[in-house]
């Protein structure tokens, strides 16, 4: 009796109703999961070549890029910071597959130059687009309301290369200090407004403790860490906007301090 003679053509059909869609879906999994392998590998499409087309998961491998590359200037937030690359990015690319955090540990290794991807954007998006790619550069670095020196360099960077008119850069950059003041403003009321158990959350969260019941010397040493990124004698050469900011920045981390300081000692 033959293979051939031991299945009936229901069998058959079930296998091909069945088997044949599954066996479809491993393969179309480990196209995406290897999609730039593949590419590169046997159709000679490098990432960032005249050849990747710029369609929706390419756009946001794009974005991943240039997001670890800000994400690494910062090597203390750069965990928190990844985190909220990961929300933005599945915020705008709902239908694409979601962000593994192993997946992107090495990214800036595969692509150690951002430059090369800036200039991809520069030719793939439309020219009203470029703009999109400077604006998720700076919502990125102002997350933790601050803007790293590293971060900066990178923000105009993809300004000059994007050709952003300058005046456009400098009203992103005052949109966000204009929030941050708000936000610090809005803190600064709320500790002299609440009761003790809220002054210490919210005295807390000024300092990026996320402890309920941190002990004085922890409190301590995330306070110096602050007070040495936040000093204004670091913001010597920066713009009058971020001496300001940094000023009502570091005023708001000194009263955080202070209030923990008389009642944790």
């Amino acid at each position: 009796m033959g293979f051939d003679d031991e299945y009936t053509g229901f069998e058959w059909a079930m296998f091909f109703i069945i088997g044949l869609p599954f066996i479809l879906l491993i393969l179309y999994t480990v196209f995406r999961v290897f999609r730039l392998l593949i590419l590169e590998y046997f159709f000679g499409i490098k990432p960032f070549s005249e050849a990747f087309k710029p369609t929706p998961e390419n756009v946001k491998y794009a974005f991943l890029v240039l997001g670890w590359h800000m994400s690494i200037s910062e090597i203390d937030e750069m965990n928190h910071q990844t985190k909220y690359l990961f929300r933005y990015l599945q915020r705008l690319y709902p239908a694409t597959p979601r962000i593994e955090y192993d997946s992107v540990l090495r990214l800036h290794t595969y692509h150690p130059d951002p430059v090369l991807v800036l200039k991809w954007f520069e030719r793939a998006l439309p020219e009203e687009k470029h703009i999109e790619v400077v604006d998720f550069l700076v919502d990125l670095a102002f997350y933790n309301d601050y803007l790293h020196p590293k971060e900066k360099s990178l923000i105009y960077m993809a300004g000059r290369i994007l050709k952003i008119p300058e005046g456009e850069m400098r009203s992103l950059f005052e949109i966000r200090y204009q929030r941050q003041r708000e936000r610090q403003q809005q803190r600064s009321s709320a500790l002299n407004a609440v009761s003790q158990a809220s002054k210490k959350e919210t005295a807390l969260k000024i300092l990026g403790i996320t402890e309920e019941n941190p002990d004085f010397a922890t409190v301590k040493k995330v306070y110096r860490n602050l007070a040495k990124k936040h000093h204004p004698d670091v913001y010597v050469g920066a713009s009058n906007a971020e001496k300001k900011l940094a000023g009502e920045r570091f005023a708001s981390i000194n009263k955080a301090y202070e209030y923990l300081e008389e009642i944790l000692k």
